[in-house]
């Protein structure tokens, strides 16, 4: 039976060593096309099915484990209904911190500083041309 994931027929699925952060495991699917792609088992599966899905559809798919995880949390914890605007955007700005401080490290400047030369330079490094 043939499998999708997104608009991508599956040709096959192989476990990997690497664990995700609270040690679920991770799979690599390799596509029909050839791609291949990492992701957690939980979110894979969630998100599989025997026909093809828009990206949307997919997106739906794969933020629900993430979105139950959450709400169990904020379950256990009892949080009151006043705080979740809150922890909401208390986890927004902490997001947000840590992909600029793993933006500056990786581009070696912070995210404001970052020039449209910078891109330039990252992506002719990268990809050996000069898209002029």
């Amino acid at each position: 039976m043939k499998q999708f994931f997104g608009l991508k027929e599956i040709r096959s699925l192989s476990p990997l060593d690497r664990k995700t952060y609270l040690g679920g495991q991770v799979i690599e699917i390799t596509y029909k096309d050839g791609s291949k792609e990492e992701i957690p088992n939980e979110i894979f599966k969630s998100a599989v099915d025997t026909r093809p899905c828009d990206p949307t559809n997919l997106r739906d798919r794969m933020t629900k484990p993430v979105i139950e995880k959450i709400l169990a949390i904020l379950l256990e914890l009892e949080v009151k209904i006043i705080d979740i605007d809150y922890i909401q955007q208390k986890l927004a700005g902490l997001l947000n911190q840590r992909l600029d401080e793993a933006n500056t490290i990786l581009w070696g400047k912070n995210m404001y500083d970052k020039t449209l030369e910078d891109v330039h330079k990252i992506l002719t490094k990268n990809n050996g041309t000069d898209p002029k």
